[in-house]
């Protein structure tokens, strides 16, 4: 939909918050986790506007749309807002699973051996990211709810169809008075979409904005005290080592899938640097089949994310 192209305010809202320091950031080598953030960001925040954006809701909500324009999963669900629903699916079972368990795994666990003192910090930014995971299933319900058709809009929908008026009519004839009444109460026009489905709709997508602002939250607040200390006191070697036991650990399908979606990240933005990090990192050899995962492994599962 409308609510999923050209948007970058994702990005330009976790950038902004940063202010990174592209001198720290010239000695950290942990950057797929980074990338974690900046796409998980981005993508909610389309995923926010596909469902409160004006043409969306426009079409969710008509109360003429016909059972034969749903989707045929037994769900009520059209073919746009299915893809809607498995785009907030992929990204809280894929690329947000993926990085809570590096967090988890990997790179907490490493940052914890180089320096004890750290460890109560890190135990929080736990915390924190475990009550929002906790949280996920609600809001995937209430995001359910508020795309499948309600018993009310099934009501409406049989009530006599509302339309919206026209206070004027294109004919270059004289009308008199009663025939001009008379029109007026002719359903002329389009339909007029369901106003209490347009404000559950709003409310869900404000629910998701504000999960994307806690979880932006807690992303900026790990980059701050993480990067300096990574940067300053974890050598070049031991992060690569880092990296390369997360591409061991994740399955060829999940490792692949997520290069895709750093790749979509990066091809939002215009970040020379954040590039030449990706291209440093991943050989040319791998960039090559980029095109190839994206076929296989993203654009399969991703849903309305992948458009």
């Amino acid at each position: 939909g409308n609510g999923l192209r050209g948007r970058r305010q994702g990005n330009l809202g976790m950038n902004k918050l940063l202010g990174e320091d592209e001198n720290e950031l010239e000695n950290f080598h942990v950057n797929p986790w980074r990338w974690h953030h900046r796409s998980i960001i981005r993508d909610l925040t389309r995923l926010a506007d596909g469902i409160d954006g004006p043409v969306e809701m426009q079409r969710r909500c008509r109360v003429d749309v016909l059972d034969s324009e749903r989707g045929k999963r037994g769900d009520g669900l059209t073919r746009e807002d299915r893809a809607l629903l498995d785009g907030f699916s992929f990204l809280f079972k894929n690329n947000w699973k993926t990085h809570n368990l590096v967090e988890e795994k990997f790179l907490f666990p490493c940052l914890a051996d180089v320096d004890t003192s750290w460890l109560p910090t890190l135990e929080r930014f736990a915390r924190r990211r475990q009550a929002l995971w906790d949280r996920r299933d609600q809001l995937l319900t209430e995001i359910a709810s508020c795309l499948s058709p309600t018993t009310d809009s099934r009501k409406e929908r049989a009530r006599p169809r509302r339309w919206s008026r026209v206070s004027s009519f294109p004919l270059r004839i004289p009308l008199s008075q009663p025939l001009r009444q008379l029109l007026s109460r002719l359903p002329l026009g389009v339909p007029s979409p369901n106003s209490s489905c347009i404000q559950r709709q709003r409310r869900v997508a404000s629910s998701v904005r504000s999960f994307s602002s806690e979880l932006a939250s807690l992303f900026v607040d790990e980059e701050r005290f993480l990067i300096p200390r990574v940067s300053q006191h974890v050598s070049r070697a031991r992060q690569q080592q880092l990296n390369d036991s997360v591409v061991d650990f994740l399955e060829g399908g999940d490792a692949r899938t997520a290069l895709v979606i750093f790749h979509e990240w990066l091809k939002s933005q215009s970040n020379e640097n954040e590039w030449r990090r990706f291209r440093a990192l991943i050989p040319a050899t791998v960039r090559f089949m980029i095109p190839q995962f994206r076929l296989q492994f993203y654009k399969p599962r991703a849903g309305c994310l992948a458009q």
